[in-house]
């Protein structure tokens, strides 16, 4: 088993909140079906970032760079900002891209070459 470090436990907790929150106000306010979708994929991404799923850090990172993709729009085009929101999400992919945690849930497989010192400060207990 691989050991959960503590941003990993925030992120996860953060797209639980995220997942809940928009399904629950998807529903009440009869939001458009994509608006559930996204509810639903950050709960499943919860899931899979709290068992350090690969595939979770991938839409993890793409729902993160989705969110501020649709912030900076909402910016330049004089749209309601959440800057918390962005800030967060640019927080989380700052933290996912990061070569440490790519090898934590790649295995340091990360598609780009490790330095030794990098790989010595993975630990895993298997």
């Amino acid at each position: 088993m691989k050991q959960r470090p503590i941003p990993v436990v925030i992120i996860a907790a953060l797209l639980l909140f995220n997942g809940i929150l928009t399904l629950v106000s998807g529903l009440r306010f009869n939001a458009h079906p994509v608006v559930l979708i996204f509810g639903l994929a950050a709960l499943l991404l919860s899931v899979g970032m709290w068992q350090m799923w690969s595939w979770a850090w991938i839409g993890t990172v793409l729902l993160q760079a989705a969110a501020v993709g649709y912030a900076l729009y909402d910016w330049f085009t004089g749209g309601p900002i959440d800057f918390l929101a962005m800030m967060l999400a640019a927080l989380v992919l700052y933290y996912l891209l990061r070569a440490d945690t790519r090898a934590l849930f790649f295995g340091g497989k990360t598609g780009t070459p490790a330095s030794a010192a990098e790989t010595e400060t993975v630990t895993t207990d298997e």
